[in-house]
């Protein structure tokens, strides 16, 4: 026994049989200072540690127990204490624990009103672990319950690099890489755990009334239950995660599978200060740089979202199948009501090049409205001008393939795109062209077409759209229309018009043809 600073500690140690069967016996019991531990143990003076430790331990066991992790015949008892912790140095936000009691016996190790601070977060933990001693023997492993709440989670804080600390020349003070200590104590816990977070702060998301129902066995996480908002856009998940933390700590292959449920998930509000009023796939200014798809990455997506929003366009029901897969994204049969109809959507986003994204898309749309896709799809409004003139629904089938620019819009000089778009119900109304046709012969018909039940091909060479020869019969006008259109510029169709006699008796040009047919039969 002696005294530390006019504090008392007791304390013996015995070994016995020490080339055999070794004989464990000992006790510590005391209160310590962590400023006296400063004064007989320096640290770097960038370091501040302060606080108080409270203890009395008692083991009695031997080696053999130990190799055999018979951890019901070892006798262990005590508690360890913690009060008013501070621990800061310039490598890493400060860690404070204001309390935390655990107590100890030869099966189980119970964590009881703990609460730690780290950095601005706060976390307020209790629980229980059997076989903690799994944790420093290399047998067997740790089995428990946590259960935490906190107020304020901030990982951002905790993502930043910070300062070196002592000398770095001389590698003294060095911080060492603990990810493999870690990950070998992570391996040997299969916990379940609970809780909930009132605010959490990652990148540029605000996540708010976070709550978790999860088990963590061997560096893979079991989510039970996730439920959280976004940005404003409450969802739950549940799922399986594999190594996360071998991917967190060591940039290993983060895989598993995830279920995400929503009502209402607002795309725009994940993108930040770059978020556009719309992209390739809807209006307004493009966003500066191009999403690039994480690496290292092995993961199945599944979602159900009654409502999601981008811009101006909103897709009900939509669910579906994103794989995450080393730099792509592979999208199977995402499927969503939108724009009056349905669409169907399979392919892949490619950032392997995170300058260049390539992407390959098949669409499948059925009874869309032509006014609403115009208004709502770039894409769509550059390929297909026209449609600004038509009145109506459609389907199409569209296979494309290209790159992305920076702003996320397609570089349509390397877009390779064939399709077909069926009119249902269309009407081509208001486009001058025909108007003035129609005025001149005084042929109403013609002042607005019936595009009903028309299949028009089309596909995209060298920056120009081409639409195939599509015939039409409007009551007794023959119609054929046809042409091309560069994406950034003019428009380029032809209509041909097979027009009976009896059409030109009311109109100037309809007498003049009639004056030259009866002059060539009277010859």
């Amino acid at each position: 026994s002696f005294e530390l600073n006019k504090n008392p500690i007791h304390g013996f140690l015995s070994l016995d049989q020490l080339m055999g069967n070794t004989h464990f016996l000992g006790e510590i019991q005391g209160m310590f200072s962590l400023d006296d531990y400063k004064k007989f143990m320096p640290l770097d003076e960038q370091v501040q540690l302060s606080g108080n430790l409270d203890c009395d331990f008692n083991f009695d066991l031997d080696k053999q127990m130990i190799d055999q992790a018979t951890y019901d015949k070892m006798k262990v008892a005590g508690f360890l204490k913690i009060n008013s912790l501070i621990y800061k140095d310039p490598t890493m936000p400060s860690i404070g624990i204001p309390n935390m009691e655990l107590q100890f016996d030869n099966s189980s190790c119970v964590i009881k009103q703990s609460k730690i601070l780290f950095g601005k977060s706060d976390i307020e933990l209790n629980g229980m672990l059997t076989n903690p001693f799994a944790l420093i023997i290399d047998k067997g492993y740790s089995t428990g319950k946590i259960s935490f709440n906190g107020k304020y989670l901030d990982v951002n804080e905790w993502m930043e690099e910070s300062a070196p600390i002592g000398d770095q020349k001389n590698n003294i003070y060095a911080i060492p890489d603990t990810s493999s200590f870690v990950l070998d104590l992570i391996h040997k816990l299969e916990i379940s755990f609970n809780g909930t977070y009132n605010k959490i702060v990652y990148d540029s998301y605000k996540i708010e009334n976070a709550y978790l129902d999860g088990e963590l066995k061997r560096d893979r996480i079991v989510l039970h239950s996730l439920k959280i908002s976004v940005n404003n856009n409450p969802m739950s998940v549940t799922g399986v995660l594999e190594s996360p933390m071998a991917y967190a700590m060591q940039n290993k292959t983060l895989k598993g599978s995830l279920q995400i449920n929503g009502n209402r998930f607002d795309l725009v509000s994940f993108m930040g200060d770059e978020a556009p009023q719309g992209n390739s796939l809807s209006n307004g200014e493009p966003t500066s740089e191009p999403f690039v798809v994480p690496e290292n990455m092995d993961l199945d997506l599944l979602f159900d979202i009654g409502t999601l929003v981008y811009d101006k366009w909103q897709l009900d029901k939509a669910k579906g199948l994103i794989e995450i897969l080393d730099n792509e994204m592979q999208i199977h049969n995402f499927q969503t009501s939108t724009l009056g109809g349905n669409m169907v959507l399979n392919g892949i986003y490619n950032t392997s090049n995170p300058q260049k994204p390539h992407f390959d898309m098949k669409y499948d749309m059925t009874k869309l409205k032509f006014s609403k896709a115009y208004e709502s799809i770039v894409s769509f409004k550059i390929l297909a001008p026209i449609a600004k003139f038509i009145e109506g629904s459609f389907n199409s089938s569209i296979v494309f393939s290209g790159n992305m620019n920076k702003d996320m819009m397609p570089d349509f000089a390397s877009l390779n795109v064939n399709g077909i778009i069926e009119t249902l119900d269309g009407v081509i109304k208001g486009y001058k062209p025909l108007e003035q046709v129609a005025e001149r012969l005084n042929i109403k018909e013609l002042k607005s077409v019936s595009l009903q039940n028309t299949k028009n091909w089309f596909n995209i060479e060298n920056g120009s759209v081409y639409l195939k020869p599509t015939t039409k019969k409007v009551n007794d006008v023959e119609m054929i229309f046809s042409g091309s259109h560069k994406i950034s510029g003019p428009m380029d169709y032809d209509f041909t018009f097979k027009i009976p006699r009896s059409k030109f008796q009311n109109n100037s040009i309809g007498s003049a043809a009639e004056t030259g047919i009866s002059f060539l039969k009277n010859l």
